[in-house]
């Protein structure tokens, strides 16, 4: 399936920009993005911490203070720590997230970024359709051209219920999005996709154009 980003319905675009495979096709997932959330969560941290600096500055300000330099240190410390717990959970709001269908559990994401055109896009599809693909041959050759874009594969796990998809997509240098449907593979086959330095990262961690 070939698609422009411009094509897409105005309330998709943000799940197509973070993952345009499976929201261009059906199966058991769903994707959701949350930008608005995401900044609420954020706006909360910041308030959050900015009302215990104003309690302890509050508290300096009232001559000795009824708090004692421990009580200071370890609010301010817990404080950082509960802001910077939301900005993370913000930022996973904000970026989005791919989920199981109907068990509602996230899938872990493993993605391999190559070069190359549409020809070797529609190979790489075909050698992890047919199981024998591996992290190194999805890289391309490195050659260069006008005809040149960004083929990113794939691999989704649910350990409950436990399943591997894999997938591919190549982004033409005019931005055209061309998508291959997703494969079930085997773990070993997922294994077999995982550069050596790398792992499975939460589904939130990429999107088009990183």
């Amino acid at each position: 399936m070939t698609l422009e980003p411009e094509d897409v319905p105005p309330e998709r675009r943000h799940e197509f920009r973070f993952d345009p495979v499976l929201t261009m096709f059906d199966g058991p997932w769903i994707v959701r993005r949350s930008p608005g959330m995401g900044t609420a969560v954020r706006c909360a941290a910041i308030t959050f911490l900015l009302a215990i600096i104003a309690l302890i500055a509050t508290d300096r300000t009232i001559g000795p203070g009824i708090l004692d330099g421990n009580i200071v240190m370890g609010t301010l410390i817990l404080g950082a720590l509960a802001t910077a717990l939301l900005w993370v959970l913000a930022g996973g709001l904000m970026r989005g997230r791919a989920l199981h269908v109907p068990s509602g559990r996230r899938y872990a994401r493993v993605q391999v970024r190559g070069s190359g055109d549409h020809g070797f896009a529609a190979r790489t599809f075909t050698e992890v359709a047919a199981g024998t693909a591996t992290a190194a041959s999805v890289v391309g050759d490195g050659r260069i051209g006008a005809d040149i874009g960004v083929v990113h594969t794939r691999v989704y796990q649910c350990s409950r219920p436990a399943e591997v998809w894999a997938a591919v997509h190549f982004v033409a240098p005019d931005g055209v999005i061309t998508a291959w449907p997703p494969v079930p593979i085997t773990f070993d086959e997922a294994i077999a996709l995982t550069p050596a330095n790398s792992g499975s990262t939460a589904v939130d961690v990429s999107a088009i154009g990183d």
